[in-house]
């Protein structure tokens, strides 16, 4: 069970150093791409967003990672049961923070900018996908 376990430890590591390169090549594009008041739109709702990928998240990722090939090995079907209460809790984040993100729109328009406002539900919305 241990060499199972600790098998997938050098894959997420080759995981996160990839998109953490990911990320930096793509704010230099995006960076390069946009002027000053859009880039600091961009700023604005990236940081929203993380928010809300992290309250949608609720940081089982690791323990993903860590917990379905021990609970494979002890109970195939437990795999199943804990993965799909994982996503019901991801869906049912993803919907207030949606809902929320909606009744905000008013408030983000005001503190920050008109199109923030409009582009921070459009991007709740969409950050299921």
């Amino acid at each position: 069970m241990r060499e199972r376990v600790a098998s997938a430890v050098p894959w997420q590591i080759v995981a996160r150093v990839g998109l953490a390169m990911l990320a930096v090549a793509t704010s230099a594009v995006v960076a390069g791409g946009l002027g000053a008041q859009d880039y600091g739109r961009y700023t604005i709702l990236q940081n929203l967003l993380v928010f809300g990928l992290l309250g949608i998240s609720g940081g089982l990722g690791p323990a993903l990672a860590r917990f379905v090939p021990e609970i494979d090995l002890r109970s195939p079907g437990g795999v199943r049961a804990f993965v799909g209460r994982c996503l019901r809790f991801h869906l049912a984040a993803w919907i207030v923070l949606t809902i929320a993100t909606q009744l905000q729109r008013p408030a983000l328009s005001q503190w920050f900018d008109p199109v923030v406002g409009e582009l921070a539900f459009a991007a709740m919305a969409l950050l299921l996908t």
